[in-house]
C-alpha cells in the first residue's frame, strides 16, 4: 500500500479537505487500508483515488468500463485464486507485453507474483492502477 503520508499529502494538494488523524487513526484501529477508508465515506471517488495513486506511483490507470469484455484466455493467464488474493487481473496480451490492472500495484508479493508469470509468457508487464469496483465488473 501506498505510505498513507504520501497519499494524504496528495490528495491535500489536490484540494482534498481531510481530518489526517481521524483517518489514520480508523486505518490503525479497524486494521483497514486508509483508502477503503477514504471511498467508504465518500471523501473521493474511486476512480479519482486510482488516478492519483497512479500519479504517486508513476503508473497509468485503467479503469474497466461496464461494458468491456475480457476473454476468459486472458483472465487465466493468472489463476483466480491468485487474482483475488493480489487484487489484479490481466486484461490484454499481446506479441510483447501482458497488461496487469492492480489494485495495490505497489505491493511487493503481488509484484512478484505478476513478474513471474511474465516472465514465464516470455513477456514483458505493463502495470496499471485499477479500482476495487473496476476488478469486480471484470
Amino acid at each position: 500500500m501506498i505510505q498513507e503520508d504520501i497519499l494524504l499529502t496528495a490528495l491535500k494538494q489536490k484540494g482534498y479537505k481531510l481530518n489526517e488523524e481521524e483517518l489514520k487513526e480508523e486505518s490503525k484501529l479497524f486494521h483497514r487500508a486508509l483508502e477503503e477508508i477514504l471511498i467508504e465515506r465518500n471523501i473521493i471517488a474511486e476512480d479519482a483515488l486510482a488516478t492519483i495513486k497512479g500519479e504517486i506511483l508513476k503508473l497509468p490507470t485503467k479503469i474497466f468500463d461496464k461494458k468491456e469484455v475480457i476473454g476468459k484466455e486472458i483472465l487465466n493467464i493468472v489463476e483466480e485464486s491468485a487474482a483475488r488474493n493480489y487484487k489484479l487481473a490481466v486484461f490484454n496480451k499481446d506479441a510483447e507485453f501482458v497488461s496487469v490492472a492492480a489494485l495495490y500495484p505497489e505491493d511487493n508479493k503481488s509484484f512478484e507474483a505478476i513478474s513471474f508469470t511474465a516472465k514465464q509468457l516470455g513477456l514483458k508487464l505493463k502495470l496499471y492502477v485499477t479500482t476495487y469496483g473496476g476488478l469486480q465488473r471484470i
